[in-house]
């Protein structure tokens, strides 16, 4: 014996001629048991949702793979996968454009938060200025330019964020 052989069970019907045996399923059809695919290769873990399928071997020989229900098997099942995979780009494409929206949406977003800062920070300081204005009022002239900075100031960081918006 090699390693690729596989014994097949006779099939037990205790009603054969109301129940079809589909050889190497291992599979009970109606009343009929059907014949089960021993195999001396390492079984391959059954995958995917399909309980008709779950039980069946993985392991195919040339002789099976000749069958042509398993070749049209075969191919639905390989329509149906590119079908999935067609689906699935559709999906992948979706998700790129969305990532780069959110990518800009994130720029954007501290692009705000860097006006908001500098708004708050000019408000904060001309604000200040302004209210130590009195301190420099004397017989020079630094007072008024305290003032007038801190106005300005003031001014200038509600003007960027009117214009930012």
């Amino acid at each position: 014996m090699t390693g690729h052989e596989t014994h097949v069970a006779p099939a037990v019907a205790p009603d054969a001629s109301t129940a079809p045996a589909v050889e190497g399923t291992g599979q009970t059809v109606g009343a009929a048991q059907l014949p089960v695919v021993a195999s001396t290769t390492e079984p391959t873990a059954p995958t995917g949702k399909r309980q008709e399928l779950r039980n069946l071997s993985r392991d195919l020989a040339d002789g099976d793979l000749a069958s042509p229900g398993v070749q049209k098997f075969l191919l639905g099942e390989l329509e149906r996968k590119d079908a999935e995979c067609e689906q699935l780009k559709a999906y992948v494409d979706k998700y790129h454009e969305t990532d780069k929206r959110l990518s800009i949406s994130n720029e954007q977003l501290k692009t705000q938060t860097s006006i908001e800062v500098m708004f708050t920070a000019g408000l904060a300081i001309g604000s200040a200025i302004i209210g130590l204005s009195p301190v420099f009022w004397d017989d020079t002239s630094r007072g008024p330019l305290v003032l007038v900075f801190g106005i300005l100031l003031v001014l200038g960081a509600i003007a960027g964020k009117v214009i930012k918006r």
